[in-house]
């Protein structure tokens, strides 16, 4: 119990430094979501593509944000332990 406990804790950790991080690069509350799920079906469909090419796709999608590589790897960690 305390296992689950603590990986309930770190995935609250994770999330607030995402939201965190977004904030700081101008994202509204409401466009945040979005954001995320573009950026993770960008590197689930293109894993090889570098950040360059992630932010021209986001561009590509109206996107007047670019993604750097740690907000990415936190968008990537906070979907991975996404319950089903």
């Amino acid at each position: 119990m305390k296992r689950k406990d603590d990986n309930r804790s770190a995935m609250r950790s994770l999330r607030k430094t995402l939201l965190f991080r977004l904030t700081e690069k101008g994202l509204f509350e409401n466009e945040m979501h979005l954001f995320i799920n573009d950026v993770f079906r960008i590197v689930q469909l293109l894993p090889c593509m570098d950040l360059e090419k992630v932010n021209n796709r986001l561009r590509l999608l109206g996107w007047n944000y670019d993604a750097d590589y740690t907000t990415v790897q936190l968008i990537l960690a906070c979907n991975e332990t996404k319950p089903n």
